[in-house]
């Protein structure tokens, strides 16, 4: 942990003044570099008052993100989960696969502060401004069939409700198969990938990108559904502290008939009417169930029932027209 760390830390858990004298005794340094280290995290946006023959106190914690502050929200299992934290990145996803190519194996937690490529599903691109939302890679060995895999995505989406229905009353649903939607907008959105060995039919790797818009007013034209939950008093440290003790939870938990019956309680596609693409033809179906690998089932046309499967469409729901 660098000296910094190891300050604001010190700042964070103390609720009284703490004197130069007494952090420069305690970290082995002199009182000149904790002055410099104090400075550098006023910079950094912490509220960090001095007062003479007192010492220094934290009076706002800045929503910097820090390594330590993430930690310290984790569950006691998750503790010393490694975590890997970028100024920008062109995506997370792609830096995590990029780690799992190079043999950097292992369960982990990558962030950025912004990602100037960041991607979402088939090879969309997902708005990630500056200091105005979360966007966070998990890298997990979870063991499983490449069938059983297909249910990461559903779980997590549940996850993701979860810990950000902590900071609002409204209710957040679920846009098969993996948009978040708030107040009729979409406020996150998931992109699982599989890195699987096929001869022996079990997944290595998973990668979950998880970008949440906490902060963003303004999109470009062409994200019409996207929008913030507004959260504005809260840090992003504890907030990507809950999001990941949730989804690290769900996981241990996969096969747990709540999970689904929770996503289906969630959904906002369950019940209407929908096109959907598959295979560049664009088919009309009613949305009537998640079935128990989280597929979407729907009922064509001509009656019959069929099911999608993640990755291979693209569902939207179809607006009544008004009658009169």
């Amino acid at each position: 942990m660098c000296l910094k760390d190891k300050i604001l830390i010190s700042l964070i858990e103390s609720r009284s003044f703490l004197s130069g004298e007494k952090l420069a005794e305690k970290f082995h340094v002199s009182r000149a570099a904790i002055w410099k280290t104090i400075n550098i995290l006023r910079e950094e946006g912490h509220d960090i008052i001095a007062v003479n023959k007192k010492g220094y106190y934290i009076n706002k914690i800045g929503d910097v993100l820090n390594k330590q502050q993430i930690r310290s929200f984790l569950q006691l299992k998750w503790k010393t989960l490694p975590i890997c934290i970028y100024q920008t990145l062109d995506s997370t996803n792609s830096q995590a696969k990029r780690e799992v190519a190079a043999g950097k194996e292992g369960t982990k937690l990558i962030i950025s502060e912004e990602q100037s490529a960041g991607r979402g599903r088939r090879g969309r691109v997902f708005y990630s401004p500056k200091d105005k939302g979360i966007y966070m890679s998990l890298v997990i060995q979870p063991k499983l069939s490449i069938k059983k895999s297909t249910l990461i995505t559903s779980a997590v989406a549940v996850a993701v409700c979860r810990a950000l229905q902590k900071y609002t009353k409204n209710r957040f649903g679920i846009k098969w198969v993996n948009d978040i939607y708030l107040n009729g907008k979409k406020v996150c959105g998931i992109l699982t990938e599989a890195i699987s060995d096929f001869e022996s039919g079990v997944v290595q790797n998973v990668i979950i990108g998880i970008g949440i818009n906490l902060r963003s007013q303004q999109f470009p034209q062409e994200l019409v559904q996207a929008g913030a939950i507004g959260i504005q008093n809260i840090s992003r440290n504890e907030i990507i502290g809950n999001v990941t003790n949730s989804v690290l939870q769900i996981i241990e938990d996969l096969e747990d008939e709540e999970v689904l019956n929770e996503y289906r309680n969630r959904s906002i596609v369950i019940g209407h009417e929908i096109n959907f693409e598959q295979n560049n033809i664009i088919q009309q179906a009613r949305a009537i169930d998640i079935d128990e690998n989280g597929g979407l089932v729907v009922l064509l046309q001509n009656g019959n029932p069929f099911v999608l499967n993640s990755g291979e469409i693209t569902v939207r729901v179809v607006k009544k027209e008004s009658q009169g």
